[in-house]
């Protein structure tokens, strides 16, 4: 259908349908639907030609780009042969031309012949056009789903070379920085990879466990496949070893260092307590047990077999004793105290010392056995070294 045609087909439509309404005659106003048609399927044929030669010179000129590619490709160094370009494969790039191109023809004629057989059957109320306007129609929708195909297509190809872009060197990436370049939600970025992966935009793609992260090749799959197999049977030997009934040495650690522990926390409440304490003499003494208490804990650290000897301490001893002193520096804090308050302060002014002389024999029972173990180790050594003629002593005198 000519240029000038098509600008003269509004006025030949309106005075055929002038004509038929004034002389009742429609012949004219057929026979010019009828030409309109034809006209439009003549001239697909034509546009389908140019498209087929389009589409020919295109498969051309890519196989002379692609024989460039091979050899340019002998001159690249090696480091480049892994680049995430040659990971990917160009599904629909032809097909998308071909749907475009098709599309865009069918739906541009078919969009004509349905409005003028529409407008025919408005104008003229001439039933008889009804199945030509159905059947184009039909042809239209079909066209149009091509040309969104190929619209699709095209979009999703550009998707992918920008997605191979943002990866660099790297031949793996995270979805969300896929999401944050883009500037689309994590979802869709995720759901469009999908997609690829299932189309074979990516041969050789993957994602991982969680759909968090891309890899385009098989080497970075494995690898990531090794270090996920290493961190779960890291996890499970820990979880076994959470489940484990734990040694009577485990026990014994663990019971120590709930203990050392604890006792640290008494030492910082009897610090804070004693700061609270405005009296010096009663301030003098709660730095001697602070004193004693930090030796004890640390000559407790240096020999666990001692434990035993400390579960009344642990127990009743310190408990009782933070409670005595909370009460005291409350004492302070009245005015005006009276006979009962000052009578208490004193009583337990003196609980004090007796707590210091306490935690000063339980302080020499702990290093009781390590003095006697010592003493005893002095004496073998000397008896070894005597027996051995490097001494003046003999075997079996007095050392």
């Amino acid at each position: 259908m000519s240029n000038q045609n098509r600008n003269n087909l509004g006025d030949q439509f309106k005075y055929a349908v002038q004509d038929a309404i004034n002389k009742g005659d429609f012949k004219r106003l057929n026979y010019l639907v009828t030409d309109t048609v034809t006209d439009a399927i003549a001239e697909a044929s034509v546009q389908l030609k140019k498209a087929g030669d389009e589409v020919q010179k295109e498969f051309q000129s890519n196989s002379r780009t692609n024989t460039s590619k091979n050899t340019q490709q002998q001159h690249i160094v090696k480091s480049k042969k892994n680049m995430p370009i040659s990971k990917t494969k160009n599904v629909g790039r032809v097909s998308s031309v071909l749907y475009t191109v098709f599309g865009a023809i069918g739906t541009g004629i078919n969009s004509i012949i349905v409005l003028v057989a529409l407008l025919g059957i408005l104008l003229t109320s001439e039933w008889s056009l009804i199945p030509g306007f159905v059947f184009f129609s039909i042809i239209l929708s079909v066209f149009g789903f091509m040309l969104r195909t190929g619209i699709v297509q095209r979009q999703r190809l550009t998707r992918m070379k920008r997605y191979i872009s943002l990866c660099d060197d790297n031949m793996y990436i995270n979805i969300d920085d896929l999401a944050h370049h883009t500037h689309k939600s994590i979802n869709y970025v995720l759901k469009d990879v999908k997609k690829m992966l299932q189309l074979g935009f990516f041969p050789e793609g993957h994602l991982d466990q969680k759909e968090t992260c891309l890899m385009l090749d098989d080497a970075t799959y494995r690898e990531y496949l090794r270090v996920e197999q290493e961190r779960k049977a890291l996890a499970q030997e820990e979880a076994l070893k959470q489940t484990a009934p734990l040694t009577e040495e485990e026990k014994q650690t663990q019971e120590l260092e709930a203990m050392i522990q604890e006792g640290q926390d008494y030492i910082q409440k009897l610090h804070h307590l004693n700061d609270l304490i405005e009296d010096e003499v009663v301030s003098e003494k709660l730095y001697r047990m602070e004193d004693l208490l930090k030796e004890i804990f640390q000559r407790l650290k240096e020999a666990p077999e001692q434990m035993p000897k400390m579960r009344k301490l642990m127990n009743y001893y310190l408990p009782t004793t933070i409670k005595l002193l909370q009460a005291y520096s409350e004492f302070d804090d009245v005015s005006a105290p009276n006979h009962d308050i000052a009578s208490a302060k004193a009583e337990i002014e003196k609980t004090i010392d007796i707590i210091n002389e306490a935690f000063t024999e339980l302080l020499n029972k702990l290093f009781q056995t390590y003095a006697f173990d010592a003493a005893t180790d002095a004496q073998v050594l000397q008896t070894m070294l005597a027996k051995e003629g490097l001494t003046k002593n003999k075997v079996g005198e007095e050392i």
